[in-house]
């Protein structure tokens, strides 16, 4: 039963308006990190204040940039305003805080709202998919956008309840959420064929859940395919328990095809208490040839080999670890219901790192076996790995910072103290 909800943590929203500079606590070190090392973290306690603030970990100034999404590599935002039924939508440059670009559409679109239902991209960032929020009663209205060429390409109406879901490489083939609003928030995941313009009858599924591919529950996390040819989405279920990757592979068109669009449902293990399934998170290799699943309250990873291509129908874990994470009490989940827990790779890809309500665990990244676990005291969420292998950037929810772990001693060496008030991820910039 590998049914879930669509609503995926927002990657993509950012809002920042001013320069700043990040501050530093707890201790003089001797730790030093590389000086090009360029990193974001998202910040905010709604969907109006969310906003990312770029810095180095040693202290500095941070670019400040308006509301929006970003593409796959960080580099580029896409902004928009909305003035009765026109909405300008502008580009910028992450890393200089440039405008690359402004245009300007007829229609009313957002792309400050987490996760896709109203605004996704193309792999490469040249496609924007926007969502209507203005559509007349019972109906779903869509542009497509090339942000290169500054026009609108296409527009759809829908009748339904429909939001986004992806978007193919080359824009044309258009991945939606087709909500039923029963009670038991069903919903199905369609593709619309924007050169033929034709939404496709049947439904995207796994080829064992045809007969019926109804799904709930809600997405925690996603990896994109460095190609752009499949978005892994981590979805949870706590209601019945359940944790699965969805595959989606992102066809360009209908002609691609000899039957319906099948995507490929890989179940991960929850054991007996559907309370920890929120803990999951995924990593995804350099080489975007091994993705990664791994809950670090449960005590479980598992690995799939991904091979190229869009072709999902084969894909299986090939490797699976559980370990004794220990168990969490009332007053842990408690506190950390909020907490978005990450994972990480090292520089060379040989080490997981794994986040969560008791620290980070490390894990070869090959048999997925436990080799240390850091902080076990604390709640850590996102974490990125410094390019030089020394040190961990950790969320640290609790004191609202970002905690360097020196990985020689295991010790938090230093706790930066940005101007985030609610940190909920961090990650490469511009990279």
């Amino acid at each position: 039963m590998r049914k879930t909800r669509h609503g995926l943590l927002a990657l993509c929203v950012l809002a920042l308006t001013c320069l700043v500079a990040c501050g530093q606590s707890t201790g003089a070190s001797n730790l030093t990190v590389p000086q090009d090392e360029r990193l974001y973290v998202f910040d905010g306690s709604s969907n109006a204040d969310l906003r990312l603030l770029a810095f180095h970990p040693g202290g500095g100034a941070l670019l400040t940039l308006p509301g929006g999404v970003v593409s796959q590599d960080h580099t580029r935002l896409y902004h928009t305003t909305t003035s009765g039924e026109r909405t300008t939508i502008t580009l910028y440059d992450t890393r200089s805080g440039a405008t690359i670009r402004a245009f300007e559409v007829a229609g009313s679109y957002t792309t400050a709202t987490p996760g896709f239902a109203d605004a996704t991209l193309s792999p490469d960032g040249r496609w924007l998919a926007l969502r209507s929020r203005n559509a007349p009663g019972g109906q779903s209205q869509f542009a497509v956008v090339d942000t290169e060429a500054g026009k609108l390409i296409k527009n759809f109406t829908l009748s339904g309840d429909f939001e986004l879901d992806a978007l193919s490489p080359a824009g044309t083939m258009v991945y939606l959420i087709e909500r039923t609003n029963d009670a038991a928030h069903h919903y199905y995941i369609r593709a619309y064929d924007a050169t033929a313009r034709l939404l496709l009858d049947s439904y995207v599924a796994d080829k064992s859940e045809l007969d019926d591919p109804r799904m709930t529950g809600y997405a925690v996390a996603r990896q994109m395919d460095p190609g752009g040819k499949r978005a892994y989405t981590l979805y949870v279920d706590p209601a019945n328990n359940h944790a699965f990757i969805h595959v989606l592979p992102l066809l360009d068109a209908a002609s691609d095809l000899n039957g319906p669009i099948l995507a490929r449902c890989l179940d991960l293990q929850t054991r007996e208490d559907g309370a920890l399934a929120r803990y999951y998170t995924l990593a995804l290799s350099a080489n975007g040839q091994t993705l990664y699943a791994a809950n670090a309250a449960l005590g479980i990873a598992a690995s799939v080999s991904l091979g190229q291509g869009s072709e999902v129908v084969g894909l299986d874990f090939t490797q699976n670890w559980g370990w004794d994470a220990g168990k969490l009490d009332q007053g842990v989940l408690d506190a950390t219901r909020a907490l978005r827990p990450g994972a990480a790779l090292s520089p060379d890809q040989k080490t997981l790192y794994v986040a969560g309500p008791r620290g980070i665990w490390a894990l070869d990244a090959l048999s997925l076996k436990t080799q240390r676990q850091y902080q076990p005291l604390a709640a850590l969420g996102g974490i990125a790995a410094s390019a030089d292998g020394k040190t961990l950037y950790a969320l640290n929810p609790d004191m609202r910072g970002i905690a360097l772990i020196d990985l020689a001693s295991g010790q938090i060496q230093m706790l930066l103290r940005t101007p985030a008030s609610n940190p909920s991820d961090i990650g490469w910039l511009g990279k």
